[in-house]
C-alpha cells in the first residue's frame, strides 16, 4: 500500500522564478515535463519531499533518490550510509533535515550529510512506516503498520491508552491549519487538538490510506471509495449528506489528493492524473491527463514544490506540471503565424496567416470576426486598424481599414497584379498611407493616388521588410540588404553600414520612450545622435534573428528572436547606453517557459507586440502566446548554490564543509548544483580555487570542477551561480581544505635542500678556487724557476765574463806609468765597470731573493725608507687581519707596485704624510696607499697615464700578472688612494 503525506501550507521559499499553477489555465496550457528510466529517474516511487535547499527526495523501492532538476542520484550520506533498502515514507524537516521510513522497519534521520538510524532498541515501532508528521510545535510522529509513535527528543514512544489510542495504529496522518493532528486508523478518524493530552474520537466509521486536504476557504476534501466529498467540520468527515464533488470514480482507498496554492485540487486515478481548477465553484470543471509524456500509469505520489510546480510519480518515472511564464494558446488562439494589433482594453486582434480575423478579450474570451487571410496589420495612433489580406491563387490581395465597427476596403495600386502579398503597412504624419508589397516595392497613398517615393532604395521598387512610424510621424523602413530608410516630411535619408547599421536583414523597428530600436539577423541596435549603435549582449545568440521589439513602461527591452523572447532589464539597457563596452545580460523565455513553435521570418511582422495592459503577445507557428511581465515575481533573487560532494584519492566526501586531505593528494573533483531550478539548464556557474586561481573560471552549465597537480597547502574552493537574468549568488558556496605535505614537501626538507645546495655550491666554489690557485701557483712557480735560471745565466756568463774583462784591463792599466793620461782614463772606465757589475749583481740578487719568503710589512718599510722624499714625511704602515705568507713572486710584484706608488708621491704629490694599510681578509689581500697631497688631475686619471710615461700602466700590468686588480681614486686637493687587491690562494 502506498501512502503520501501532503502537508497543508507548504512553506514558500523563493529562490528562483515562481509561477504557481493558475486556475484559469487548463492542463494543456501547463508546462509538462517527464523523466523516464532513460533519464535516470527512479521507478516505484512511494513518496516525495523537498528540503529547504530545494532538493527533491524520492522514497523508492531501491532506496532514497535525490534530484536537483538535472540529475537523479542514489543518495549516500556521510559516515554511516543510507541502506539501499526499500524506502516507504519520507518527510522534509527544517534546516535540510530528512526523515526516511523503511519498508522492512526502522527509520533514519539525515541532516547535513550525517545519518542517524532508529530501530526497536530506540523505541521505534517495528513494521512498515506509512507516514511521518511534524506537528505545529515541532514534534515528530510516525505511523507504522504496528503502532503510532511520537519522538520525545531522545527516544520514540508508542502512543497508547494514555492518549486514548489503545490497540490502534494509523494508516495516514493529517495536520490541520489550527494545529490539530488527525490520525486515520483502520476504521475511523482520531483527532488530537493542539495542546490536548489525548485523542478524541469523531464517531466516523470510514477510513482511507491517503490523508484529507484542506482548502483556503476552510473546506476539506476527502476520498471515500468511488467519490471525493467535501465537508467543513472534521468531526463530520464521513457523514453521508456531505456534498459530493466527484462521483463515479474507480473504487480506491488510497486516492492521493493535493490542493495547490492557487486552490486547484489534484488527484490520481487508475489511468492518470485529474485536476479540478476551482473545486469550490458552482460547476467544477474536471480535467484529465492520461498520457503523460508517454509514460505508463499507476500514479503513486503527488507533491507541490516551493515554486508551485506539481510533481507526479508513477511506476515508470517522474512528471512535472507548472505554469510557465508564457501562456500557450488554446482554441481560436492556436492560429498559425498571426498578424497582431493590441486593442485598448487589454485584448488583441489577430489575423492568422491565410486564416481568419479574430479577437481575444482581456479575460481570454475569443471570437471570430471576419474571414481574412492576414499577412500584415497596423494600428494608427487614433485607433483605426489596417489589415492586409494575403494572396489567394487567382485573387488579388486586399487592404482593409477597420474603425467604428466597420470595415472599409482600400483600392490598391493597379500595377500590383496577382501573386503578391502586402508585407507591411504604416501611416505617416501627413496622413499618407504606406504599403510595402512583395516583389513590387513601396507605395505611398495621398488622397486616392498611389505613387512611389523618390529617394528610397531603387526608387521605391525595393520591398521593405518592415515599416514603422515614430512619435513624430516619420516613417522608418528596414530592408533585407541591411539598410534603414527614414522619411520625414518628404525628405528621405538612407542609413547603411557606414552609419552603424550592421544587423543583416532589418526585420524589426520599434520606438519606445523616445528612443528608436531596430533588430535584425545579428542583434539589436539603437538610433543615437544621427547614427545607429549595436548593443552587444553577453549572450549574442539570444538576440539573433530579431522579428519583434517591445519596450515596457518600466524600461525593460523585450526582443523576439531565434532563441525565444529575450528580456533586457532597464538597468542593463541604461548601462549599455552609457557604456558602449558593457555587454548587458539577457533572460531568454523559450520552450522551457511554455513558448512553442517558430516565429515568422518574413511575415507577418512584428511577431511581438505590447498590449494596453503591458501584456506581451507573441506570434509563432503554434498561435498567439502571452506573457505578463507583471507576474514575473521572485526572479530578482539569485540562485542558491550547494556543493554536493568532493572526491579526492578515490574517497567521496558528502556535503563537505571543510576537508583535511592526506599527503600525496594531487587531484580533486567537486560536484555542485542549484537544486530544483525551474529552468536548471539555464543556470550558469563559475568557480575558483583560492590558493591557485587568480580569477574566476567560467563553467557555463557544467556542474563539476576538476583540479590536478595540486601541491600541499591551504585552499578554498568557491562556486557561484547566475540566474537567467545574470544575477550572481554572492558569496555562493565554498569548501576549505588542507593538503598535508609529504616528507619531501615539508619546510624542513626544503630548508635542508637549500642548505645542501648552498653547501654544494660552496664546495664547487672551493674546488674552483683551488683550481685557480693551483694554476696561479703553477704559473708563479714557472716564473720563479725562470727567474732563477736567468739569474744563474747572468751570473755564470755575463757577470763572470765582464769581471774577467775588467781584470784583464786592470792588469794592463797597472803596467802603465802612474799619472799617465791613458792609465787615468782606463782606471775611470774600470771604476764605472765595477759599478755596472755591482748593479748587475744586485739585479741577479733581486731575482734570487724572489725565491725566498718575505714579510709585507718589512718590504714596505724598506721601500718607504728608500724612497727619496724631500723633505722627509712620515709613512705609517698598518697591518690588519691575520698575517699570512705571500708568495715570493707576488711579493716581488707588490714591491715594484709599492715602490712606484711611493716614488710618484715623493715626486708629484706634495704630501705631508702617507698611510699604507695592509688588510689580510678571508678571501683576499688588500693594500691601500693613501696620501694627503694635491691629488691627480681628472684628465690624467681618465687617460690612465701621461704621454711617454709608463708608471701607472706598469702598475696595472703587474697587478694583472698576479691575478689582482688595481685602481686609483683621486680628487684635486683631496689626496690619492692607490688600491691593490689580490685573491687568496690558500
Amino acid at each position: 500500500m502506498i501512502r503520501s503525506l501532503l502537508l497543508a501550507g507548504y512553506a514558500l521559499l523563493c529562490a528562483m522564478p515562481v509561477w504557481p499553477i493558475e486556475a484559469d489555465r487548463t492542463l494543456v496550457q501547463l508546462h509538462h515535463e517527464a523523466w523516464g528510466v532513460h533519464d535516470g529517474a527512479p521507478t516505484a516511487v512511494n513518496m516525495m519531499a523537498q528540503t529547504d535547499d530545494g532538493f527533491l527526495w524520492f522514497a523508492t523501492a531501491t532506496g532514497v533518490v535525490r534530484f536537483d532538476g538535472v540529475r537523479f542520484e542514489s543518495y549516500g550520506a556521510r559516515g554511516a550510509s543510507l541502506p539501499r533498502n526499500p524506502a516507504h515514507s519520507i518527510l522534509a524537516l527544517p534546516s535540510n533535515g530528512l526523515l526516511v521510513g523503511w519498508f522492512w522497519g526502522g527509520a533514519s534521520l539525515v541532516r547535513n550529510g550525517d545519518v542517524t538510524h532508529w530501530s526497536e532498541k530506540d523505541g521505534y515501532p517495528p513494521g512498515t512506516t506509512y507516514q511521518f508528521l511534524r506537528d505545529s510545535d515541532g514534534g515528530l510522529w510516525a505511523a507504522t503498520s504496528t503502532a503510532l509513535a511520537r519522538f520525545d527528543g531522545k527516544r520514540w514512544q508508542r502512543v497508547g491508552a494514555e492518549m486514548n489510542f489503545a490497540g490502534l495504529h494509523a494508516y495516514a496522518l493529517f495536520l490541520d491549519r489550527d494545529g490539530t493532528v488527525g490520525a486515520l486508523t483502520e476504521t475511523t478518524l482520531m483527532l488530537l487538538p493542539r495542546g490536548a493530552a489525548a485523542f478524541r474520537e469523531t464517531g466516523g466509521t470510514h477510513s482511507s490510506g491517503a490523508p484529507m486536504a484542506r482548502a483556503r476557504d476552510d473546506k476539506y476534501y476527502f476520498s471515500l471509495g468511488t467519490s471525493i466529498r467535501s465537508f467543513t467540520n472534521l468531526a463530520h468527515y464521513d457523514r453521508p449528506d456531505n456534498p459530493v464533488l466527484l462521483a463515479g470514480l474507480p473504487d480506491s482507498d488510497y486516492r492521493h489528493l493535493l490542493l495547490d496554492r492557487d486552490g486547484g485540487l489534484w488527484f490520481s486515478t487508475n489511468t492518470g492524473i485529474a485536476r479540478v481548477p476551482q473545486p469550490g465553484g458552482k460547476d467544477p470543471r474536471v480535467e484529465y491527463h492520461e498520457t503523460l509524456g508517454g509514460l505508463e500509469h499507476d500514479y503513486s505520489a503527488l507533491l507541490e514544490d516551493r515554486d508551485g510546480s506539481i510533481w507526479v510519480a508513477n511506476g515508470q518515472g517522474i512528471e512535472r506540471f507548472r505554469s510557465g511564464a508564457i501562456v500557450p494558446p488554446t482554441g481560436l488562439m492556436a492560429t498559425r503565424w498571426p498578424a497582431m494589433i493590441p486593442d485598448t482594453s487589454g485584448g488583441l486582434w489577430f489575423a492568422g496567416w491565410k486564416s481568419t480575423l479574430r479577437h481575444v478579450a482581456a479575460d481570454g474570451t475569443a471570437r471570430t470576426v471576419k474571414s481574412l487571410r492576414g499577412s500584415s496589420a497596423y494600428v494608427e495612433p487614433g485607433g483605426a486598424m489596417w489589415f492586409a489580406s494575403g494572396e489567394i491563387t487567382g485573387i488579388a490581395p486586399e487592404l482593409l481599414r477597420y474603425e467604428g465597427g466597420r470595415f472599409e476596403t482600400i483600392a490598391l495600386p493597379g500595377e500590383l497584379g496577382l501573386g503578391v502579398d502586402l508585407q507591411a503597412i504604416v501611416v505617416d504624419a501627413d496622413g499618407g498611407l504606406w504599403i510595402s508589397v512583395v516583389r513590387r516595392g513601396v507605395f505611398r497613398r495621398e488622397g486616392t493616388t498611389w505613387s512611389r517615393v523618390a529617394g528610397l532604395p531603387d526608387g521605391g521598387r525595393r520591398t521593405a521588410v518592415v515599416m514603422a512610424a515614430d512619435a513624430s510621424g516619420n516613417v522608418w523602413l528596414g530592408y533585407r540588404e541591411g539598410q534603414v530608410a527614414q522619411y520625414a516630411r518628404g525628405k528621405v535619408r538612407i542609413y547603411g553600414s557606414a552609419d552603424g547599421v550592421d544587423l543583416g536583414v532589418v526585420s524589426a523597428i520599434h520606438e519606445g520612450d523616445g528612443r528608436l530600436w531596430i533588430g535584425g539577423d545579428r542583434g539589436v541596435a539603437t538610433f543615437d545622435r544621427d547614427t545607429f549603435r549595436t548593443i552587444a549582449t553577453a549572450a549574442p545568440d539570444a538576440v539573433a534573428g530579431i522579428t519583434g521589439i517591445v519596450e515596457t513602461r518600466g524600461g525593460d527591452l523585450w526582443l523576439h528572436g531565434v532563441g525565444g523572447v529575450a528580456r533586457m532589464r532597464a538597468a542593463e539597457v541604461q548601462r549599455a547606453l552609457k557604456d558602449p563596452a558593457h555587454r548587458p545580460e539577457v533572460r531568454v523565455f523559450s520552450e522551457q517557459d511554455g513558448l512553442r513553435g517558430n516565429r515568422a521570418l518574413v511575415r507577418p511582422l512584428p511577431t511581438l507586440v505590447k498590449g494596453s495592459d503591458e501584456r506581451l503577445w507573441i506570434a509563432t507557428t503554434r498561435g498567439v502566446f502571452s506573457l505578463d511581465p507583471r507576474r514575473l515575481v521572485g526572479d530578482d533573487v539569485p540562485p542558491t548554490v550547494v556543493i554536493n560532494s568532493a572526491v579526492a584519492a578515490g574517497d567521496r566526501f558528502v556535503a563537505p564543509a571543510s576537508l583535511e586531505l592526506p599527503a600525496g593528494t594531487t587531484s580533486l573533483e567537486f560536484d555542485y548544483t542549484v537544486p530544483n531550478s525551474a529552468a536548471p539548464r539555464r543556470v550558469r556557474f563559475r568557480h575558483r580555487l583560492v590558493g591557485l586561481d587568480d580569477d574566476w573560471r567560467e563553467a557555463g552549465p557544467r556542474r563539476q570542477a576538476f583540479y590536478t597537480n595540486l601541491g600541499p597547502g591551504s585552499y578554498r574552493f568557491q562556486v557561484t551561480a547566475a540566474s537567467e537574468d545574470g544575477l550572481w549568488s554572492e558569496p555562493g558556496a565554498s569548501v576549505a581544505f588542507d593538503i598535508a605535505p609529504a616528507w619531501y614537501q615539508t619546510r624542513l626538507f626544503a630548508v635542508l635542500c637549500v642548505a645542501t645546495g648552498l653547501f654544494l655550491l660552496w664546495l664547487l666554489y672551493r674546488l674552483r678556487m683551488a683550481q685557480v690557485a693551483a694554476r696561479i701557483r703553477s704559473r708563479l712557480e714557472a716564473q720563479l724557476i725562470e727567474r732563477e735560471r736567468i739569474a744563474r745565466e747572468l751570473h755564470d756568463t755575463l757577470l763572470q765574463s765582464t769581471q774577467g774583462l775588467i781584470l784583464h784591463i786592470q792588469s794592463a792599466a797597472t803596467k802603465m806609468a802612474p799619472g799617465e793620461a791613458p792609465r787615468e782614463q782606463l782606471e775611470a772606465a774600470l771604476e764605472h765597470a765595477n759599478d755596472v757589475v755591482a748593479e748587475g749583481r744586485n739585479r741577479v740578487l733581486d731575482l734570487r731573493i724572489a725565491g725566498g719568503q718575505g714579510d709585507v710589512r718589512t718590504i714596505l718599510q724598506e721601500i718607504a725608507a728608500a724612497t727619496p722624499f724631500d723633505p722627509r714625511i712620515p709613512v705609517h704602515i698598518n697591518v690588519q687581519g691575520k698575517v699570512r705568507t705571500v708568495h715570493p713572486l707576488v711579493l716581488a710584484e707588490i714591491k715594484q707596485i709599492a715602490s712606484e706608488a711611493l716614488f710618484n708621491i715623493a715626486r708629484h704629490a706634495q704630501a705631508r704624510s702617507v698611510e699604507v694599510t695592509v688588510t689580510f681578509a678571508l678571501r683576499e689581500l688588500r693594500i691601500r696607499i693613501h696620501d694627503d697631497g694635491i691629488g691627480i688631475a681628472e684628465e690624467l686619471l681618465s687617460a690612465g697615464s701621461k704621454p711617454g710615461h709608463f708608471g701607472l700602466s706598469g702598475m696595472r700590468e703587474r697587478a694583472q700578472n698576479i691575478g689582482g686588480t688595481f685602481s686609483i681614486e683621486s680628487r684635486p686637493g683631496k689626496g690619492t688612494d692607490v688600491m691593490l687587491t689580490l685573491p687568496a690562494t690558500d
